[in-house]
């Protein structure tokens, strides 16, 4: 998740989609530029595919086709800031270095670094989009915790504006927050952005927002 989010500080027009490929076999987060031109997913199960050690990386011009599908094929030891630079070159991204905070990377920093925390506990932190997406279990649809759509009654309009809204909850069934990457916000009146602004650093939020949740279970 932090990798991600580094990605998108690096490329704003990089955005955040949940996807079920595979008739809803997969449980990914893509990251997609206009018009939903999709760069790669990334697999929430945390498979091996993820962590397996691999050879490093060939330079020469003859790679596989999947040598760009998969930016997973690295060695397990690279620092991050060397993995994400690894991912743009593979993505076919130009170097670039993090730009200015903005509302949707800061709430998705908040939300990497609880996800982190509670990775390995009884609840880990469930995240999931307002645009459901799978090829064929489900279907397609804006999910219905989701404010009232107003759009065009196509699929691209209405996905691009449901990914704005995430949902975290710790449970199927357990209380859920639900997340505008637009505005950095929070229901229930936690802003991310505006106190990210009064000078609240990452885990500062983090800890925050467990500990509202925490008085929602209890």
């Amino acid at each position: 998740m932090k990798t991600l989010v580094e990605l998108m500080r690096r490329h704003p027009e990089l955005r955040l989609i949940e996807l079920h490929p595979g008739s809803g076999l997969y449980d990914c987060l893509g990251l997609w530029r206009e018009e939903l031109d999709v760069l790669c997913h990334f697999n929430l199960a945390g498979s091996t595919l993820a962590f397996r050690h691999l050879a490093p990386p060939s330079t020469s011009e003859d790679r596989p086709t999947w040598w760009r599908e998969d930016p997973w094929r690295y060695p397990e030891m690279w620092q991050e800031h060397d993995l994400v630079s690894e991912i743009e070159q593979r993505l076919g991204l130009a170097s670039a270095e993090p730009g200015p905070a903005r509302p949707g990377t800061i709430a998705l920093g908040v939300v990497a670094e609880l996800s982190a925390r509670l990775a390995f506990g009884e609840q880990s932190l469930r995240f999931r989009s307002g645009w459901n997406d799978s090829t064929g279990m489900d279907g397609c649809y804006v999910r219905d915790w989701c404010p009232r759509y107003l759009g065009p009654d196509t699929w691209k309009p209405k996905a691009k504006w449901a990914t704005r809204f995430w949902a975290l909850s710790r449970s199927r069934s357990g209380p859920m927050r639900m997340l505008d990457l637009k505005t950095g916000a929070i229901d229930g009146g936690m802003d991310l952005w505006a106190m990210y602004q009064k000078g609240a650093g990452i885990r500062e939020l983090a800890w925050e927002l467990e500990g509202q949740w925490r008085g929602l279970e209890g």
